[in-house]
């Protein structure tokens, strides 16, 4: 750009970044003549992971460039777009911890992560390949997608699992539940009736029932609560008619729904198996994908919470928490409206 060779790294850092926004973000900042938005672009700047005051520095250094592809801009107004972008950046962090956790959520994931290490693990990773190889060697291809394996942020789920409002006595399901780690953290915070989780690979399966074990002998030593616990190796049609049988009311089900079979975003099909199985005043959280409700009105899904969060898997997912309602759709909206009075 015409300016003087400078051997400074923040000079260097700078002008990297500058580029790096110009040609890579399209939309943020925009050309014209030659001459890039400096407001847009330092905005911009500023939400990079690394960005840094020295980058603001080089912005400074280039507004007196008279290189008409720099672009020019006065100090004070590089200072007001930067201090406004790390305030909405920390709005938006803050957005992620609405809700401290709990001494017992925070010990629920000590034990949670000792017996099985945490998303980015190597044992996760090790998990995931033995799923990959299995699905691999009993699927057709047809049902790779389908069968991805992925295990959830254990923040996210208790932040979920709160907006759902468990009850005592009530039942929980986690449908597609891998190794059982959201089956044994819910079971060590909440007094369920039974926490089950349904997992088609065996594999998988294998390290539930193993893990439960553990668990199980280390809480009488220890002085853990824990709800009582089973996991069934099926498809979620054949095992959740059995498990809910045995379910006296009310049931919380949790699907990490990121490549579950759907109509674009819409559990079409899901939403028709859960209403007919499960019981009026049930939740079902879902992650990633929607449920719908019937067009008859005889049962609806009201969405009573989202929130969205980071991820290990998907980088940040977008958990839905419903309510299941069941008879004509008069009768389900003033259902609905008791249930948030109550809430």
């Amino acid at each position: 750009c015409g300016m003087k060779s400078r051997c400074q790294p923040w000079y260097a850092a700078g002008l990297s970044l500058y580029w790096a926004v110009t040609f890579t973000a399209p939309g943020s900042c925009y050309i014209q003549n030659n001459v890039i938005s400096h407001t847009q672009l330092t905005m911009q700047l500023c939400t990079f992971s690394r960005a840094s005051w020295p980058g603001i520095l080089f912005l400074w250094q280039a507004s007196a460039s008279s290189s008409s592809c720099v672009p020019r801009c006065e100090p004070k107004t590089v200072v007001r777009a930067g201090i406004s972008a790390a305030v909405r950046k920390l709005a938006a962090l803050r957005m992620d911890v609405n809700a401290l956790p709990s001494s017992q959520e925070v010990g629920a994931e000590e034990v949670i992560s000792s017996l099985f290490g945490s998303s980015s693990s190597e044992r996760a990773m090790k998990r995931a390949t033995i799923s990959t190889v299995a699905v691999e060697g009993m699927y057709s291809k047809s049902r790779h997608t389908e069968l991805t394996y992925g295990e959830f942020d254990l923040k996210f789920f208790f932040e979920l699992l709160r907006r759902a409002s468990p009850k005592s006595g009530e039942a929980f399901v986690d449908i597609g539940s891998g190794c059982g780690r959201l089956v044994l953290a819910s079971a060590m915070l909440n007094s369920w009736q039974f926490a089950s989780g349904i997992e088609l690979l065996d594999e998988l399966h294998s390290i539930a029932r193993q893990s439960h074990a553990r668990l199980s002998e280390a809480a009488v030593d220890m002085g853990i609560s824990l709800a009582p616990c089973t996991f069934v190796c099926d498809e979620a049609e054949a095992a959740l008619p059995r498990i809910l049988q045995k379910a006296a009311g009310t049931t919380v089900a949790f699907i990490y729904a990121t490549c579950w079979p759907s109509t674009g975003p819409y559990l079409s099909q899901l939403s028709c198996d859960l209403a007919s199985m499960l019981t009026h005043g049930s939740r079902v959280i879902t992650v990633d994908k929607e449920l719908i409700s019937d067009d008859q009105g005889q049962w609806r899904f009201e969405q009573i919470d989202s929130v969205e969060m980071m991820n290990f898997n998907t980088h940040r997912s977008i958990g839905h928490v419903y309510l299941l309602s069941k008879g004509t759709s008069t009768q389900a909206a003033n259902q609905q409206g008791t249930f948030n009075v109550q809430q």
